[in-house]
Order: structure tokens, then C-alpha cells, then sequence
């Protein structure tokens, strides 16, 4: 979502999307300063979200964790096909391990949610479980 997750102060390195550009394949506008922002370990990382309840995030919520706020919602929304409140956001680096516990303000209210691994489904191969 070119805005949300993507934008002129977000690059495809910091978003996630490392496989959409290839630095190895010589040089072009913009690879230096890509080359930088992809070595500073202080940056927000975009992450998934499971949210408890049926309340959804929206883009602008906080992140919170410990009593303090360490990113901000970015997009949100049900997913019926894995049947949970999601959101992507990005947090600070210290935040973006699998199973973090965090909160997420929703309409001023803490709603208690989990950082989970994007996407936040795969389908299954033919012939697997």
C-alpha cells in the first residue's frame, strides 16, 4: 500500500521487500543511500500484528509495549481466512521479534496484540497439511 507501508521516507529495504531490489545487479539512482539505510540498526521494521478481539487498528494507532510508545500502525483490518484482527506497523528494532507482546490504542483504548511473522498467511502446497 504505497502511503502505508511504502512511501518516500519508508524504502523497500526497511518495508521488507529486500527481494525486490537487487543491489548486486550493478549501479543506479538511490543504491548508495539504500546501502545506508539498510546498515542503520536504529530504523522502525515493518511488522504483523495479531490483535486480541474484534477491534481493529487503524493507520495512525500506537504501538505500545512496556508502557511506551515503540511504533505506529500503519494499515489494519479482519481477515476472515485466518479469523483475527490484523494490522502491519512499524516498531522499533527492540520490538519486532516474533510473539513480542505489545498494545495497540485503539480509539484510546489498549487492546492487547502480538507480533507475528508477514504474511500473515501462506496457502497450503497441494499434498501438504
Amino acid at each position: 500500500l504505497y502511503g502505508h507501508e511504502l512511501s518516500e521516507d519508508i524504502d523497500p529495504l526497511q518495508a521488507g521487500l529486500a527481494w525486490a531490489v537487487k543491489l548486486d545487479k550493478g549501479d543506479f539512482i538511490g543504491r548508495d543511500a539504500l546501502l545506508r539505510r539498510r546498515d542503520d540498526a536504529n530504523l522502525p521494521r515493518r511488522v504483523g500484528l495479531e490483535i486480541d478481539g474484534k477491534r481493529l487498528a487503524r493507520e495512525g494507532s500506537a504501538v505500545r509495549r512496556d508502557g511506551r510508545d515503540v511504533g505506529q500502525v500503519t494499515s489494519g483490518t479482519f481477515a476472515p481466512t485466518v479469523a483475527k484482527a490484523i494490522a502491519m506497523a512499524y516498531v522499533e528494532p527492540g520490538a519486532t521479534a516474533g510473539g513480542t507482546a505489545v498494545e495497540v490504542d485503539i480509539r484510546g483504548k489498549p487492546a492487547a496484540a502480538r507480533v507475528v511473522p508477514l504474511p500473515f498467511y501462506r496457502r497450503p502446497k497441494p499434498g501438504h497439511p
